[in-house]
């Protein structure tokens, strides 16, 4: 132990260094936190996009008054894909939720209900069900008796550029919730 001291205290008191040999030694470590800062500011960047693009896609459900239809939200698709700037590779699923409290013909004080629920896109996600959020689930904000909100869920998948420990397919998903802005609830004619 006192031997490396002495040779740690050696190394660090030497002023006789090589510019190569520093350089040999920083420059990969340089390159690897570049690398490293520059793969994880993309991932940050890749999953902003997102959550603002759900934004506009939420935002802009929740003011239609005459209610939509399936054709709406393939083109709620269309439209999140273009502010992502990536197609085909994105999930979309657009729910309208209700929330009921001290209902008589419940076991429970309160209940959620989903009212429509409809998927855009290829992958896992599916239509959520009252089952699965019956009594609340983690990620529904508190909400007023008989109030009804637009949920977006999305799903993308990040491809680095480097091998950094991120894995080949980075899922990234956003929740996104608001109220309807016009009316009590937006109507989808023809979801389930």
């Amino acid at each position: 132990m006192i031997w490396l001291k002495k040779r740690l205290s050696q190394f660090r008191d030497d002023t006789s260094g090589n510019v190569t040999v520093e350089t040999l030694i920083i420059i990969p470590i340089l390159f690897c936190a570049v690398t490293l800062t520059w793969e994880f500011f993309e991932l940050h960047r890749f999953k902003s996009v997102r959550e603002k693009a759900s934004y506009v896609v939420v935002d802009m459900i929740s003011r239609e008054q005459n209610g939509i239809d399936t054709i709406y939200l393939d083109n709620t698709l269309s439209l999140y894909d273009e502010v992502v700037r990536q197609s085909g590779n994105n999930q979309l699923r657009v729910s309208s939720i209700m929330f009921r409290d001290n209902d008589p013909d419940i076991d429970t004080d309160y209940e959620y209900i989903v009212l429509w629920s409809e998927v855009r896109g290829e992958g896992p996600i599916q239509p959520i069900k009252t089952s699965e959020i019956k009594d609340g689930a983690d990620f529904i904000p508190s909400m007023a008796d008989q109030s009804t909100l637009i949920m977006i869920q999305t799903l993308s998948h990040y491809q680095p550029a480097f091998k950094v420990g991120l894995g080949a397919n980075v899922p990234i998903d956003t929740h996104v919730f608001t109220s309807p802005r016009f009316v009590a609830q937006v109507n989808c004619s023809d979801c389930s």
